[in-house]
């Protein structure tokens, strides 16, 4: 979208004299601190790459040399609630009663049985062992091939289920498994993490 293009869809009838909201504000300054962070990242570890040494940050030496690339990692969403042969219905955290599961096993709905790293076009989030699995290819594929990685949140658990209510205690939960990954997968890179509207 062209300059142009946005300062016509920012004048068009109806939008004058409306005010940003809330929301739209977090997200703002959101980006706004996650580009500073990297900037400051890149500035930081950027000198000590064109010196032809390993970079440091914050006075700790990498191991590796600069490569000149990131991995940005975001929306998680890691579901403890999640249970393996639970349906979609019940956004994977209830299985079927025993007598409807013959049923549902060849429906072709959101009513088939989930797996075990999930279940992929569904409202459902992420169970465990997809993050652990994820946390072990990174590991294998990226570990010493990123400068940095950053972290944009939305590690917590969308609040769909009315029969099972999010709590601060599954958000603090997502985010602590999803930093133990990414620490875990990245232990001599930098991680710059951010907050998200899910966390």
């Amino acid at each position: 979208m062209t300059a142009s293009e946005t300062t016509a869809l920012l004048a068009a009838p109806g939008r004058a004299g409306r005010r940003w909201s809330a929301g739209t504000w977090a997200v703002v300054v959101t980006a706004a601190l996650a580009s500073a962070a990297v900037l400051a990242l890149v500035l930081l570890v950027g000198p000590a790459a064109t010196a032809g040494g390993p970079a440091a940050v914050d006075g700790h030496r990498l191991e590796q040399p600069f490569v000149g690339r990131y991995l940005h990692i975001t929306d998680m969403h890691v579901d403890l609630q999640y249970r393996e042969g639970s349906t979609a219905y019940s956004f994977c955290h209830r299985k079927p009663p025993q007598q409807q599961q013959q049923q549902l096993l060849s429906a072709d709905d959101g009513h088939r049985h989930t797996g075990r790293y999930g279940f992929a076009m569904s409202k459902c989030d992420s169970p465990v062992a997809l993050v652990n699995i994820t946390r072990d290819y990174m590991a294998s594929t990226w570990a010493d091939n990123v400068d940095f990685v950053m972290w944009t949140g939305d590690s917590g658990r969308h609040d769909r289920d009315l029969d099972r209510p999010r709590t601060f205690g599954d958000i603090v939960d997502g985010n602590r498994i999803a930093a133990a990954a990414l620490q875990s997968a990245f232990p001599r890179t930098p991680i710059v993490p951010n907050v998200g509207n899910n966390d």
